[in-house]
C-alpha cells in the first residue's frame, strides 16, 4: 500500500468561494478520513454536485478534534468556512437521519475535526477525479495523481 499524502473532501459549490475569496481558513465536519492525516499533509478541494471536480489545494497547518462541534467553533469564530446557523443545520440533519432511519447500532459519540489550512490556492482548470470522492472524503495516495504538479 502506498503512502498517504493528504485527504479530498466533498464541498458544495456554493461553499468553495468562502476559502478562495472569503479566505477562510478552517474546515470543519464530523470526522472520518482523520486517523493518518497530519499537519503537512495537502487538503484536496472536490467541489460537489455541481461543476465537480478538484478545484483546489492547501496545505494542513493543524488539526483539532472535539466530541462537541460548538468547542471548535468557539476557538476558530470567523474563519471557519460554515456559519453556527449552518452547523446548526448539520446537526440537525444528521440527528433526523438517525431517527428516521433507527438502526440498531451502539451509540457512540459523534467526534468533530477542525482543519486549519495554510497555502490555499485554487487550480486554473477543475481536475475531474478518476473514482468516486464519498462524503466523507477521502485519503489521497502519492500513487495517485489528483494533483496537478
Amino acid at each position: 500500500m502506498s503512502k498517504i499524502i493528504g485527504v479530498a473532501h466533498p464541498i458544495e459549490k456554493k461553499f468553495m468561494g468562502r476559502f478562495f475569496e472569503e479566505k477562510k481558513d478552517v474546515f470543519i465536519k464530523p470526522a472520518r478520513c482523520l486517523k493518518f492525516l497530519e499537519p503537512g499533509m495537502k487538503f484536496i478541494f472536490y467541489q460537489s454536485r455541481m461543476e465537480t471536480g478538484f478545484v483546489g489545494e492547501a496545505i494542513i497547518k493543524n488539526i483539532r478534534i472535539s466530541s462537541d462541534p460548538w468547542q471548535l467553533v468557539d476557538s476558530y469564530e470567523n474563519r471557519l468556512f460554515l456559519s453556527n446557523e449552518e452547523i446548526e443545520h448539520y446537526i440537525s440533519d444528521v440527528e433526523k437521519w438517525k431517527e428516521k432511519n433507527n438502526k440498531v447500532h451502539r451509540r457512540k459519540v459523534r467526534i468533530w475535526m477542525a482543519i486549519e489550512l495554510i497555502d490555499i490556492r485554487r487550480y486554473e482548470i477543475p481536475i475531474k477525479p478518476r473514482h468516486f470522492i464519498p462524503v466523507g472524503g477521502q485519503y489521497i495516495r502519492e500513487d495517485i495523481q489528483v494533483i496537478r504538479e
